[in-house]
């Protein structure tokens, strides 16, 4: 177990650029941008496309991203407030993506790097559901666990001429009209959506959906994303500290998630650790009030708690910009919406 000492200086590092402005690729200042930035999800980051997610190691919270096509690879870090959205859900874990995954990725610079920051992410899915983008399949070959598609462009209602190979995964996952299947049940002409990775330079398919299957998706990660935040928390950091009044912004990370949270209801905070993770002694705290940000709710949430004072002497070091995890077992929150632009 990290002392709090460490914790704290852990945290000293990651708060400390905030607020900084970012500008354009490639003219950074070196700090990234803070939690204060996200006025909504996806908000932030100049530089932005699809990027294959190659390698995440979840203790430094770096990965190793390249251009899609696979090409020259780079080291981003992602930020304790980076926003996410993943089968159509706000609040994924980049624990989730797989090696090799096509990802949109919102990037911002530090002074040497282009590409240093990882601001957003949402994976293939939600980001062409929310453009009226899917698959066409042109034309399947069972033997040989493998199809070929083309990208439809639901909003000019037109399909591009480019196919594309996608080899199918002996574990992958097939759902049509809300219900997994065997075996792949799609033919040509049909409109899906995939989860897919590159494998070398294969395409593979790692889960293919029709639109029907889509709220059932949605549904399953919502569960999974609830049960997380249950045991790990909802990130965010101490503003002010007066007496038995905290105050607390909650990342826009957990927006859908954190204003869930109701007055009169007894929470658990804890330190968090620079990669995420709650640590320490867990104090339970009363919730006095919760205010969503940014102009449509979905920034940081402003959270007032009123601490009890059997555990004042424990926050007694918490101060401004030292993160935390709020604990709420009991939250049953919904994370739904549209996916930024």
């Amino acid at each position: 177990m990290r002392s709090v000492k460490a914790v704290l200086v852990a945290a000293a590092v990651w708060v400390g650029g905030a607020g900084t402005a970012v500008g354009e690729p490639g003219t950074g200042t070196g700090a990234p941008p803070g939690p204060e930035a996200y006025l909504s999800p996806g908000g932030v980051g100049p530089r932005r496309g699809w990027y294959v997610w190659r390698h995440w190691n979840p203790r430094t919270r770096e990965v190793e991203i390249s251009k899609d096509p696979p090409g020259e690879v780079w080291t981003a870090r992602v930020l304790p407030w980076t926003t996410t959205y993943r089968y159509l859900t706000y609040g994924a874990s980049p624990d989730e993506l797989l090696p090799g995954e096509r990802v949109n990725l919102f990037l911002a610079p530090d002074a040497t790097n282009p590409r240093a920051y990882v601001c957003h992410f949402q994976d293939e899915v939600g980001q062409m559901k929310g453009h009226g983008h899917s698959w066409e399949i042109r034309t399947v070959d069972p033997s040989a666990r493998r199809f070929t598609a083309s990208l439809h462009l639901g909003t000019e209602n037109r399909t591009e001429l480019t196919e594309l190979g996608f080899d199918v995964d002996r574990h992958c996952e097939f759902w049509k009209a809300g219900v997994r299947v065997a075996a792949l049940p799609f033919a040509p002409g049909d409109r899906i959506y995939l989860t897919w990775i590159y494998r070398g330079e294969r395409r593979v398919a790692k889960l293919a959906a029709d639109d029907a299957s889509l709220n059932t998706l949605r549904q399953r990660e919502e569960t999974a994303v609830r049960q997380r935040l249950a045991r790990e928390g909802i990130g965010g950091r101490v503003e002010e500290v007066q007496g038995a009044a905290l105050r607390l912004m909650l990342f826009s990370t957990y927006w859908a998630q954190a204003r869930e949270l109701k007055p009169g209801t007894i929470v658990q905070l804890a330190l968090a650790t620079a990669d995420a993770r709650p640590t320490g002694k867990h104090v339970p705290v009363e919730v006095v009030s919760v205010k969503p940000g940014g102009p449509h709710g979905s920034g940081p949430v402003d959270l007032r708690l009123r601490v009890p004072e059997s555990a004042a002497e424990s926050l007694r070091s918490w101060t401004p910009g030292t993160l935390i995890r709020v604990i709420d077992p009991a939250g049953e929150p919904e994370s739904r919406g549209a996916p930024p632009r």
